[in-house]
This record gives structure tokens, C-alpha cells and sequence, in this order.
């Protein structure tokens, strides 16, 4: 959708949200959504949905358009909510996961790519440093984080190994707590 169009779709699922979490305080909390395609947008929204509508929550796609949560064109909404001590819940997208022209069959690209893309999200925050600016950022992975903790062991090895594998303060497997 373009700015206009996702701004309001957006203002619109969050407002419902807020009307649902305000009707039933002690049993529901809603979870916003931004229009993560439009930067400047999702910044005025993360603002409205938090502090005029009182959510306290965003949830978010493993990727942006194809572009992983590291990147400086999503970044600075992840930031942002950090800085505003937001939870932020990312799941996996349903189109356009990691490899899926490679899952055809067998419902591939759920039991692969769900899990896959979120060890992607996972690890993109993780390396991106943004837990160790904000160390009590509180961030959920569906999928129990894929497949990261299978794959730790490898990360840690090259974080070992590699200069150019450690750009954030620890080893990966510090940050899977």
C-alpha cells in the first residue's frame, strides 16, 4: 500500500485495538501495527498507538519488503520503540520468506520457511547491536525463534573466529535468554 493508504489501514486496525483493550482492560492487550514500508509513517504511528491509544505492544513481519530488521530503513522504528520501552512481537511474513521459491511442496514453506525467517529476524537483531543499546528491550520471535538454537553453536564459532562476525558486544548464543 502506498503512505496514505497504509497510514490509514493501520490508524484503523490500532484504534480497534485500543477500544478492544480499553472494553476489557484485565484481559486483553492489543498489539499494534505499523505501516513498516513507510518509515516516516510507522514512526508517527508507533507514536499515535502508543501514546494517544495506550498500546504497548507492536508486532511485526521477519522482514520489510525483503529487507531484514537490521537494516537502516526498518531500524529506526525498531529504535524507537526500544527508546519508548514497547514490547515488540515479530512473526514471520507470509510471503516472501527466505528461500521459498525453493518450498513448492509439502507445505515447505511453513514447516521451513516460518522457522527460517525467524532465525533470520532473530539474528539480524542480534548482530545489529540493538540489544546491547537497549538491554532490556523486550522482544518475542514466534516460531520459539526458529532455528537458531540448533544453528548457535555455528554463530558462536564464527563470532570466534571472524572479526567481521561480531559486530555486537557478545556471542550470539548471550542474547537467546
Amino acid at each position: 500500500l502506498d503512505e496514505t493508504d497504509s497510514a490509514r489501514f493501520c490508524r484503523e486496525v490500532n484504534e480497534e485495538l485500543a477500544e478492544v483493550q480499553a472494553a476489557y482492560p484485565d484481559r486483553y492487550q492489543g498489539m499494534a501495527v505499523l505501516p513498516m514500508q513507510h518509515q516516516s509513517v510507522a514512526l508517527k504511528e508507533l507514536d499515535h498507538a502508543t501514546g494517544r491509544l495506550g498500546l504497548r505492544t507492536i508486532v511485526l513481519a521477519t522482514n520489510v519488503r525483503g529487507l531484514n530488521l537490521d537494516e537502516p530503513a526498518v531500524m529506526p522504528v525498531l529504535e524507537a520503540a526500544a527508546k519508548m520501552g514497547v514490547s515488540i512481537v515479530v512473526h514471520p511474513v507470509i510471503w516472501g520468506k527466505a528461500g521459498e521459491e525453493r518450498f513448492p511442496r509439502y507445505h515447505f514453506w511453513n514447516s521451513f520457511g516460518a522457522p527460517l525467517e525467524s532465525s533470520l529476524a532473530a539474528m539480524s537483531v542480534v548482530y545489529s547491536g540493538l540489544l546491547d543499546r537497549h538491554p532490556d528491550l523486550r522482544i518475542m520471535f514466534t516460531q520459539g525463534g526458529g532455528w537458531i538454537h540448533f544453528g548457535v553453536g555455528r554463530l558462536n564459532l564464527r563470532y570466534r573466529q571472524r572479526e567481521d562476525a561480531r559486530p555486537m558486544a557478545h556471542p550470539p548464543a548471550d542474547y537467546l535468554a
